[in-house]
């Protein structure tokens, strides 16, 4: 049953390209856009640019993880840096990505650099809202314990917070990737 709505979509689409009601510099047919993915393939144009999108998606999601869980952990650890930050960091989500493509062209050029700090922007936020989140939320009970045994600020934060929060990161980072 699920392949109704999809075959009947092409259909029509193959049906509006055949009888001309839509021109095919618009729309292209099914057929025309299936014969020239197969002759990319075939030349290698289709490996080529498989390749560099598969480079620029990698580069942006580690420049956007690492961002995202310098400034999570920072943020979840420290209210006053979350105090700081978390306001600045909540308007700036509130962008649609599609609005940032003009800035970071203007700001970075048309080339790679505009394109990665795209998808590192779309990576950011899942990422550090998670962390963010599960560093906040770990329990009181825990941090009482690791303050009982005289653990320092940071021991508390490394051997305690983080990975109390560890769930919560897999998952902005499984959502930054966008594996829902």
């Amino acid at each position: 049953m699920g392949l109704v709505v999809p075959v009947s979509l092409l259909a029509a689409w193959q049906a509006a390209s055949a009888t001309g009601l839509v021109p095919p510099s618009i729309l292209p047919s099914p057929v025309l856009v299936m014969a020239t993915l197969a002759a990319m393939a075939q030349s290698g144009e289709m490996a080529q640019a498989v390749g560099a999108t598969a480079m620029r998606m990698a580069f942006g999601f580690v420049l956007g993880a690492g961002a995202a869980t310098i400034l999570g952990g920072l943020c979840g650890a420290s209210a006053r840096a979350r105090a700081l930050l978390d306001p600045l960091i909540q308007a700036l989500r509130s962008v649609p990505s599609l609005a940032w493509v003009p800035l970071f062209i203007l700001w970075l050029g048309i080339f790679e650099a505009s394109k990665i700090t795209l998808v590192a922007v779309g990576v950011f936020f899942p990422v550090y809202l998670n962390l963010v989140s599960g560093i906040a939320n770990v329990d009181r009970k825990l941090l009482e314990v690791g303050r009982v045994h005289g653990f320092p600020t940071l021991a508390r934060l490394l051997r305690i917070q983080l990975p109390a929060a560890l769930p919560a990161y897999v998952v902005g980072l499984r959502g930054g990737l966008g594996c829902k």
